[in-house]
């Protein structure tokens, strides 16, 4: 789709509102209060205006990508969009460009109630505005194609609306399917005995509706005249989280998780209270309610989540709704103390990513114990006898519980450099370290050297060596090939230091450490940080992470521009066994992309900023937010 000017979309936003708002109600006015799951571009005009200002955008549109970009815009068309169109008999640009309001995808309950015959419907949304007879020409014409081809269509009338009903050949999405993901095609030809599809559209004044059941329309077509069918909007829960996070953003989705779990809780009791059902005396298996209690399911009622582009930057985020009273089991335990999170004067500037976790970890072990006794008293004594007997053919008085868990602390402390080089192995595996907080160090220095020594990953001996007078454990590990075909080397390295234990793949990355010499400019004075910080939570929620791409950004552009083949490489590494992987080579990656056709880094690095992330605990639920400011180089 073309995006506009500036000016004119903002323009055409404000009259677009103004004359869609009074004739089509907004996704949560126009959904029924059985909907189960809700994704909505609220504005589609508006959208457009808003993304044209991201960076993002700006990295994508900049004359120095344009020859890259073009190349793979050509094959999208070619290899996907042309095809796809004439499978299907449409023409997708008859539609995008009429597009103006909402475009929402949903899924309602429809008296699904997990019993055979009774399914949910999908239901979408798209409002053409002003644009309504523009959308009455291209469904005639749609209808026009498919009867001139000999195919039939069917009918059927919804509150005096006409669904068109069209019945897609299996055999033909699946063709569409391995054209759209490349690498899923296993070269096979198109299953012909595959199922159909059929897909219903109508129109409904500037409405184009697209579905799996019409009838599931038919509330909505209440909403949209007017009617007093109850409404998502009106729902208690829904109503708060669209308060609290959807009101300015672009897109946005909610799923009503309490309904799924109850129709899941009712399927999972049948079944546990068939006569079919088998039960080991020695082993019982718990009920449902308990298992989903343990797990923190069964508190759990809605999910919502939103991205919003403003001058400021980028913002999304995501609430679980879990009332505190409720919050039980596994997700109780993971949340962190509301304590300081903010990066210790120790992680440099120059640091790729950072994450503090206030965990109180000894808590939460004595927390998961309790939790496996009340689930079931025989998985409480089968772990106490494991956990009895690890490491007593090594040491007689090793008591795991003594010396590592009794030791854990309330702070887990991870960050990484950028890659030593462009070479794949060190940017597949850059330079990293990991510190866990503890009131005795050296004791749990020494049950992580138990641990690891009895741990069958083990490729070697335990070493030690000493280092600035601290001891240096070091376990050797399987070796791993490299990217040129031989093998590499690989240790785990750990060593307790202050309050913390650290550890590493990486030995001279915990030499550093150990050293202790303050960096040049620690990450926490980084101009920008703390502002950041705040729109995602500040840094006293117990959690808080931090992630700059740029440099590892530029050791990839600099890799594939002098090296365009290691990209297959890396797509031989990361998709080893699927299907169509062997037919994926660099004669077929360069109709799509061509990274001799990147422009050197530093033309496009004034894109790249930084992200921070925070997760805050509410009475309400859970709120996880990430937030990117504009680089001050494009604002």
């Amino acid at each position: 789709m073309k995006l506009k000017s500036i000016p004119s979309l903002i323009v055409a936003a404000l009259t677009g509102s103004l004359t869609c708002s009074a004739a089509t109600p907004p996704p949560a006015e126009l959904l029924p209060s059985d909907t189960l799951v809700m994704l909505t571009a609220p504005n589609w005009t508006r959208l457009n205006a808003d993304s044209s200002l991201s960076a993002t955008a700006g990295f994508i549109k900049d004359p120095a990508m344009r020859p890259f970009i073009d190349k793979f815009n050509a094959a999208f068309k070619k290899n996907v969009l042309a095809p796809v169109e004439q499978d299907l008999g449409i023409r997708f640009s008859d539609y995008a460009d009429i597009v103006t309001g909402q475009i929402t995808f949903a899924v309602v309950q429809n008296g699904w109630d997990g019993r055979p015959g009774r399914e949910p419907a999908v239901l979408v949304v798209l409002d053409t505005g002003e644009n309504s007879a523009k959308l009455t020409a291209a469904l005639a014409d749609l209808r026009n194609k498919w009867t001139d081809s000999g195919k039939q269509l069917k009918a059927q009338e919804v509150r005096r609306v006409s669904f068109t009903e069209y019945e897609l050949k299996g055999a033909d999405l699946e063709a569409s399917f391995k054209r759209v993901f490349p690498l899923m095609d296993d070269g096979a030809p198109a299953n012909e005995q595959a199922p159909n599809f059929k897909i219903h559209v109508a129109q409904s004044e500037s409405l184009l509706l697209i579905g799996n059941q019409p009838k599931a329309f038919e509330k909505l077509l209440v909403r949209q005249s007017g009617g007093s069918v109850p409404a998502l909007a009106r729902l208690p829960d829904y109503e708060r989280d669209h308060n609290a996070m959807f009101r300015n953003a672009g897109i946005y989705g909610w799923a009503h998780l309490r309904k799924f779990i109850d129709v899941v809780m009712e399927e999972a009791r049948a079944k546990a209270n068939s006569p079919d059902a088998q039960s080991n005396p020695l082993m019982p298996i718990p009920a449902p309610d308990k298992i989903l209690e343990a797990l923190g399911i069964g508190g759990l009622r809605t999910l919502a989540f939103f991205t919003e582009q403003s001058a400021e930057g980028e913002l999304g985020g995501m609430f679980v709704g879990v009332p505190e009273q409720e919050r039980t089991g596994l997700l109780k335990l993971m949340l962190a103390e509301p304590k300081d999170s903010s990066p210790p004067s120790f992680i440099p500037e120059d640091a790729a990513n950072f994450s503090r976790w206030r965990l109180d970890a000894k808590k939460a072990w004595n927390g998961f114990e309790a939790m496996l006794n009340g689930l079931s008293p025989q998985f409480g004594v089968t772990m106490n006898f494991i956990l009895g007997n690890v490491g007593k053919d090594k040491d007689p008085n090793f008591d795991i519980k003594q010396s590592l868990f009794a030791n854990l602390g309330d702070d887990i402390i991870s960050y990484a450099k950028a890659p030593r080089s462009s070479k794949l192995d060190d940017i597949a595996q850059p330079p990293s370290l990991g510190l866990i907080a503890s009131p005795n160090p050296a004791e749990l220095a020494n049950a992580v050297r138990m641990l690891a020594s009895l741990s069958p990953l083990g490729g070697g001996a335990m070493k030690e060596r000493e280092f600035l007078g601290r001891t240096i454990y070091s376990l050797g590990l399987p070796s791993q090939p490299s990217a040129d075909g031989s093998f590499k080397e690989m240790a785990l390295h750990f060593a307790a230091t202050g309050n913390y234990v650290a550890l590493t793949m990486d030995a001279p990355m915990l030499e550093e450490f150990l050293r202790g010499n303050a960096p040049n400019r620690p990450l926490r004075d980084k101009s920008g940080l703390a502002e950041a910080a705040e729109r995602v939570g500040g840094l006293g929620s117990g959690f808080f992470a931090y992630d700059n791409p740029k440099a590892t950004l530029r050791t990839i552009f600099d890799m594939l521009r002098e090296n365009p083949d290691t990209f297959e490489e890396i797509v031989s590494a990361q998709f080893t066994g699927m299907p169509g992987i062997e037919l994926w080579n660099a004669e077929k990656r360069k109709e799509w992309l061509d990274f001799s056709l990147l422009p050197p880094f530093e033309q496009v690095e004034k894109y790249f900023g930084f992200t921070v992330f925070g997760v805050n605990t509410k009475p309400e639920g859970i709120e996880f937010k990430g937030f990117t400011p504009t680089p001050p180089t494009i604002r």
